[in-house]
């Protein structure tokens, strides 16, 4: 279609512990049309005269919810609030409908501490299209785990099982998960992921 979608996350992975300056971070999924001439420059009025998108140009969702269908297509995409200092520390991966990534959230050191504490990690897995529990589930779309740092990026692999059947399973940066087919085919292209470090 004419239609490219984004999902990233921000944070500030080279500084992951920081807990000084509590900051707002967001897990988004952007559309662009890029066929469309008028697509930015529609968002004038929402992002203060500026042809770019914001913000308000996205639906806010919230975790463990579906938002409603007509609000979603009104906007560019959604975004997810995070926790104060929770920030996404890797990659998103997307298989079968389902994103999968990571954030961290660092716990201040107790004064006079002879231990680390290396923070809570929270691993997502939800619907990339509105943000919702996977598969209209009504569990939580994370699991946290405590003490265990900065999770590696999730990968998704064709894995042969003993049978013979051919199954995707996606390493979401804890533990591997076989993932089923039943939300769609995934989309086989392929881009690079970009990281910006600001000075």
């Amino acid at each position: 279609g004419d239609t490219n979608i984004l999902l990233i996350g921000s944070g500030d992975r080279e500084k992951p512990l920081n807990t000084a300056n509590a900051t707002s971070n967001y897990f988004f999924m952007v559309r662009d049309k890029p066929t469309v001439v008028t697509y930015l420059s529609d968002e004038l009025g929402n992002c203060n005269g500026s042809p770019l998108l914001c913000l308000a140009s996205l639906l806010p969702i919230t975790v463990g919810t579906t938002p409603d269908t007509t609000a979603l297509a009104a906007k560019k995409g959604w975004y997810l609030a995070l926790l104060a200092n929770e920030q996404v520390v890797t990659s998103a991966a997307t298989v079968f409908g389902q994103v999968s990534f990571s954030t961290h959230e660092p716990v201040p050191v107790a004064a006079n501490s002879c231990s680390a504490n290396l923070g809570r990690t929270r691993v997502y897995n939800i619907n990339y299209s509105n943000g919702s529990n996977p598969n209209g589930t009504l569990n939580s779309p994370f699991q946290i785990f405590t003490n265990l740092g900065l999770p590696p990026s999730p990968s998704i692999y064709r894995v042969k099982l003993d049978n013979g059947t051919i199954v995707p399973v996606l390493f979401e940066g804890i533990k591997p998960k076989i993932v089923s087919g039943a939300a769609g085919a995934p989309n086989s292209r392929k881009i690079r992921s970009y990281w910006y470090i600001q000075k």
